[in-house]
């Protein structure tokens, strides 16, 4: 009966040490900007970079998922999501900063 409690519990550690390190390895999401560009991580493997003068207009919207992004309309035609709410971000409090750092770039 003992045995049986330490190998659930063994079980439940490694499965959770395994679970974290897989999510920031491969899932955690880390958003970094300043006046001139910004970048996100997802995890260690990918890494996007741009410019806020490659942005003309902004929006809050809807992922598929019901989570809020904010839209960037790039010059080209193109859009790309900040995925605001997995970051655990307020949209609507980052919206004003968002459009005096794409006011400033142009």
């Amino acid at each position: 009966m003992q045995y049986r409690f330490l190998i659930v519990a063994a079980n439940l550690i490694v499965s959770g040490a395994l679970g974290w390190r897989l999510y920031k390895h491969f899932y955690h999401l880390v958003f970094t900007y300043d006046d001139d560009k910004f970048s996100i991580r997802k995890g260690t493997v990918e890494v996007r970079s741009y410019s806020w003068a490659d942005f003309e207009k902004l929006s809050i919207a809807t992922s598929d998922y019901g989570e809020f992004v904010i839209r960037l309309y790039a010059r080209n035609g193109g859009k790309m999501d900040i995925p605001v709410g997995k970051l655990k971000l307020d949209p609507f409090k980052f919206r004003p900063e968002f459009n005096r750092l794409l006011a400033r770039a142009s």
